[in-house]
């Protein structure tokens, strides 16, 4: 069995290696970091079910179909510095045309950063944050 440390290494490397946004790497981390599915939709409760066909969390209500989608991690800089761990410091630069970011607890002045590659800048952001992410598991 891997450990969610692992796992969320793995899912760094694949932001490192991906040429732009990918929704099934989206869907990935956020299954991976245990984010939660509303419960509620006006003001009933809800059972959101995964949707192999439309990539989405789904429940029919009357009439209506809930749909629920994942942040885009993978391709929103907002939706990356959502994974950012709290009480983390994050930076983002570019190098030759290629975006790199760091991402280390805030306490840590004398850490070196470690700069994590990414075709995007999101896609770099995510890398580093499920970095730190793992380093918080171990």
């Amino acid at each position: 069995m891997t450990s969610k440390r692992d796992e969320l290494l793995a899912l760094a490397e694949r932001c490192e290696k991906a040429s732009g946004p990918y929704r099934i790497l989206d869907l990935d981390i956020f299954r991976a970091i245990g984010a939660p599915l509303p419960s509620e939709f006006m003001s009933r409760k809800v059972g959101l079910e995964w949707d192999e066909v439309d990539l989405c969390f789904v429940m029919p209500i009357d009439t209506m179909r809930v749909r629920y989608e994942p942040p885009v991690y993978t391709a929103s800089l907002d939706a990356a510095m959502t994974l950012v761990p709290a009480n983390h410091d994050w930076s983002l630069f570019f190098d030759n045309g290629a975006a790199l970011a760091g991402c280390m607890p805030a306490s840590d002045d004398g850490c070196d950063w470690t700069d994590v590659p990414g075709a995007t800048p999101a896609l770099a952001l995510c890398a580093a944050a499920l970095r730190a992410a793992a380093e918080m598991e171990s």
